[in-house]
């Protein structure tokens, strides 16, 4: 009899005994169940791994496992394993790069992750992990780069988009970040922040008019958006509309008292 089991066994009396903490028992019952079968496939994982220790993709798959369950030194193991019998790959040094970033080893990161892009430079994947990277390291200048190299593989793509509206926003290159802000937003007009962000850009040269649609937009999204409201406030205040001040001060102070 496993351990699983008899712990199982007991939990069972125990229900039986008070059925009003059922409930919590169960539970209990459903995560001790859960680690047991993680260990199960962890261990098959690894046996397989032994097993067949030139396979290079059974070591991946461990390592991949070993991640997702945030066993991050593992992982990196694992994947070290898997370059070692195929140090061409560029899913291995890619996996390698993300858990390198995951432990903020960064510099690592990095040069795992600019293997995995000259390996196959058609593949945005890598290149994604290198932004986050230099965002860790608000290295604007890189991010910049990254950015338009991935809208060069796929021009549509939302993330690069808005990554890219980010950095310029972040340069105040405000005309640039608002080319971009609203090219994002042409693809996703829900994401709310957005319309803040693309508000005050209006806002910092001078376009007030625009910069209010922009907050509104944002606020009618998400009403309790503390920037938004200040913001919009702030521009009323220039447009001398004291009512729509004093409306957006009042719902400011009554969200965050």
């Amino acid at each position: 009899m496993s351990i699983f089991t008899e712990n199982l066994d007991g939990l069972k009396k125990l229900i039986e005994e008070d059925t009003k903490r059922k409930d919590s028992y169960t539970s209990i019952a459903k995560n001790i169940v859960f680690s047991g079968n993680l260990n199960r496939k962890f261990n098959e994982l690894l046996t397989d791994a032994e097993k067949n220790s030139d396979d290079p993709e059974s070591w991946n798959r461990l390592g991949a496992f070993a991640y997702q369950k945030g066993k991050f030194p593992k992982a990196l193991l694992y994947f070290h394993r898997a370059i070692k019998h195929s140090p061409n790959n560029y899913d291995y040094w890619n996996n390698l790069g993300l858990t390198y970033y995951k432990l903020k080893r960064i510099s690592q990161a990095i040069k795992a992750l600019k293997k995995a892009i000259v390996l196959d430079e058609s593949r945005s994947g890598a290149r994604f992990n290198l932004c986050n990277c230099y965002m860790e390291l608000k290295n604007l200048g890189q991010q910049k780069v990254c950015w338009e190299k991935i809208l060069e593989l796929e021009p549509t793509n939302s993330y690069a988009i808005f990554g890219l509206a980010m950095v310029y926003d972040k340069k105040s290159e405000h005309h640039k970040a608002i080319k971009y802000y609203e090219e994002f937003l042409g693809n996703e007009p829900e994401f709310f922040i957005t319309w803040h962000n693309l508000g005050w850009n209006y806002d910092e040269i001078g376009n007030v008019d625009k910069a209010i649609e922009c907050y509104e937009k944002c606020l009618a999204i998400h009403p309790k958006n503390n920037r938004a409201l200040i913001n919009l406030a702030h521009a009323y205040v220039i447009k001398e509309r004291y009512m729509d001040i004093v409306m957006y001060y009042t719902k400011f102070v009554e969200y965050y008292p």
